[in-house]
């Protein structure tokens, strides 16, 4: 995955942020099953700090799951980190204020 410069934030809309956050989108979309008919794409929310807020790929829980949705479903999920497993209790939904996606 690309790496930004020492000492600048991962902040979306920096140039060298940008570049990271798609290089690791790009990354993700390798996880992506295969299909002769769509795209393999990869998705990352991040917040206005240039913290990950949820991620997702194409064909990750459905075949017919766009990268995007998951990433915005698991955002909306916000699974509390104590016992984060399928039976944790939602914690609040992540602050989508100022956050931007890469694809």
């Amino acid at each position: 995955m690309a790496e930004p410069q020492a000492g600048r934030a991962l902040t979306p809309g920096d140039p060298d942020a940008d570049r990271h956050w798609l290089a690791a989108a790009i990354d993700l979309s390798r996880r992506c099953p295969p299909s002769q008919t769509a795209f393999s794409v990869g998705a990352i929310l991040v917040g206005a700090a240039g913290e990950v807020i949820a991620t997702g790929f194409s064909r990750e829980v459905d075949a017919r799951d766009h990268a995007e949705e998951v990433a915005l479903r698991r955002a909306a999920e916000c699974r509390t980190a104590a016992g984060g497993g399928r039976d944790a209790a939602p914690g609040p939904a992540a602050d989508l204020g100022r956050a931007t996606r890469t694809c």
